[in-house]
């Protein structure tokens, strides 16, 4: 038997509102049983609590500057400096080095990386030169082509590549790519986000769970309410918060539907097991996702999810079966969709079926099973 790997995970900078330090401490967990050790790269986050003994944990020093452009650019190159010292510092015995959660694009660490003769993966969730010409509204032509200058680089060097759904090797055009990609998912804790209320007695019809920003289309949910509640008595949940809260608010004014919406704003990880137990159907309506870390949580809870067919969500919101698809985000088609999911004759079955799923294909020894899978090809 091979022995286990010591493998370093290097995770991006994050922005404000761009919090995904959870959703890597799962990719953390999911490694722990498949290395004899692992060290963790990360960025310097003063309001995170890491657990202590699970891995050796490098922070990098950083500062969030979002504006101007060339002060952001210039921030960048410096962190993917200091990412790079770290590695050329690595051992002889920390074979494998897994860069994820944004630092996929991390190009000048990678290039240091098999320099230092690593084994080297790479975890995505969609090539950014497709997203931007797949969902991008306005496009940036400039911007795409420097992304795929990027991606030549990042995944032509790499070991393997690690898409979180098997649609993102079609959707995003990794054929080139296929000898060396298999796809790795997240898991959900099935103990903690589980079904604590039947979908009858929950508060909220309507729920919306992430940031108030453009690619996750909350303007275009909060405009359709209007439409979708029209002579409804129907309660709605707005979790999280973000650039677009006053417009957010503003539509809600002029559409005169504050009393039928709550808007809660940002919650503690631990609570939203809670939260979306009051949630009926969830409504995802974003322009874009990799496979979404909410959707997976909501179904394991009980929760219908109403979402675009963007991403991976299309092989796990099957309509009608486990969810509902709207086909795309305008307040016209979603107010339709909308009324669809909540008039449905059978919400307690596809809420169960959709449980079922999540037991069944995302759970944590599910992903360990994917994931050792992809070491092992890694390593031969």
């Amino acid at each position: 038997m091979e022995p286990k790997p010591h493998i370093v995970l290097v995770t991006s900078r994050w922005f404000k509102n761009q919090n995904l330090y959870f959703t890597a401490l799962k990719l953390v967990q999911i490694l722990k049983p498949l290395s004899r050790e692992i060290t963790w790269i990360i960025t310097e986050q003063e309001d995170k609590n890491y657990p202590a003994g699970e891995f050796t944990l490098l922070k990098i020093p950083d500062r969030t500057v979002e504006k101007p452009l060339a002060a952001r650019l210039w921030y960048l190159v410096l962190h993917q400096m200091r990412v790079v010292h770290q590695v050329l510092r690595l051992g002889k015995d920390q074979g494998v080095v897994i860069f994820a959660f944004g630092a996929d694009y991390f190009v000048l660490p990678m290039l240091a990386a098999k320099l230092k003769g690593k084994r080297v993966a790479l975890r995505t969730d969609g090539r950014t030169s497709r997203v931007i010409g797949k969902y991008w509204q306005r496009k940036n032509r400039p911007l795409q082509m420097l992304y795929q200058g990027v991606e030549a680089v990042t995944y032509g060097i790499s070991d393997a590549i690690i898409p979180e759904s098997e649609n993102f090797v079609g959707l995003y055009d990794m054929g080139h790519y296929e000898k060396k990609t298999w796809a790795g998912s997240l898991y959900v804790d099935t103990a903690r986000f589980a079904v604590q209320k039947g979908i009858s007695e929950r508060k909220y019809d309507l729920g919306f769970v992430g940031r108030f920003s453009r690619e996750k289309g909350i303007i275009e949910f909060v405009s359709a309410l209007g439409t979708a509640l029209d002579g409804e008595e129907c309660r709605v949940a707005l979790i999280g918060d973000g650039d677009l809260r006053s417009e957010v608010e503003a539509i809600l004014a002029r559409d005169q539907l504050r009393e039928f919406v709550d808007v809660i704003g940002w919650i503690d990880n631990t609570d939203l097991p809670r939260h979306l137990n009051t949630i009926k159907v969830l409504v995802v309506p974003s322009y874009r996702e990799g496979l979404p870390n909410i959707v997976l949580e909501a179904m394991a809870c009980g929760c219908i999810v109403l979402a675009t067919p963007v991403g991976g969500i299309p092989a796990l919101v099957r309509d009608g079966v486990t969810g509902f698809i709207t086909e795309d985000n305008s307040s016209g088609t979603l107010s339709q969709n909308i009324r669809r999911a909540l008039r449905h004759p059978d919400m307690k079955g596809i809420s169960e079926t959709a449980r079922e799923l999540i037991e069944r294909s995302y759970t944590y020894d599910a992903a360990v099973r994917q994931y050792g899978q992809i070491l092992a090809h890694i390593s031969s």
